[in-house]
């Protein structure tokens, strides 16, 4: 089965890293002053419904 908070999440970060990249080479000029607090509350909703969906032993 598949963990769609998880798949998300990475999906989430895979466009967060992309942004940051071109970010960086100056393809796009992002403010990343609001990237990293959203970046950041992402990664704790996902860790945090990742914990409550979490399959027991």
């Amino acid at each position: 089965m598949i963990d769609r908070i998880n798949v998300g999440a990475g999906i989430f970060f895979l466009l967060a890293g992309l942004v940051f990249l071109l970010d960086g080479l100056e393809v796009v000029s992002v403010g990343t002053v609001w990237l990293w607090p959203v970046l950041l509350i992402v990664a704790g909703v996902a860790l945090v419904l990742a914990g409550r969906n979490g399959r027991r032993a």
